[in-house]
């Protein structure tokens, strides 16, 4: 959940940071170093603001997460609630990565509930995004 970011107090490359120690964590468990993951990124909240922090140098270490630096298998990165002015910015990692990453990248915009089933059985998505999991909260704390 982006829209959490505070960019005046984080600078983008300090939650970078962060994204890769989470990172870290998850490659640990065994399920997913077998599996690999899927994500969902809701830019809800997404401003100008955060926009602005995102360069050409943070775009390329990003791309070199998602395509052979980090030992996650990325299955899936899905956006929802993805302002209009997110696009630029997507379109500056875009070309630094891999065609496979291309492929598995999904936009679904604000009318998300009917498209991520598609990808995520109802059991795993929270029900903040149309499923039967538990609640985002709940879950954040229990990762705190």
């Amino acid at each position: 959940r982006i829209g959490q970011w505070n960019p005046k107090e984080w600078s983008a490359f300090q939650v970078f940071r962060v994204s890769l120690m989470t990172s870290e964590i998850t490659s640990m468990e065994t399920e997913t170093q077998r599996w690999g993951l899927k994500v969902i990124f809701d830019l809800q909240g997404w401003s100008l603001g955060h926009a602005l922090q995102i360069n050409p140098s943070l775009a390329r270490k990003i791309s070199s997460v998602l395509s052979d630096s980090f030992p996650l298998k990325v299955r899936g990165i899905h956006l929802v609630n993805e302002p209009m002015f997110f696009r630029p910015v997507f379109a500056m990692i875009r070309p630094f990565l891999p065609d496979k990453i291309k492929q598995r990248i999904h936009m679904h915009g604000a009318d998300f509930h009917n498209t991520l089933s598609d990808f995520f059985s109802p059991p795993v998505l929270p029900p903040e995004y149309g499923g039967e999991g538990a609640g985002i909260e709940k879950v954040c704390q229990d990762w705190t």
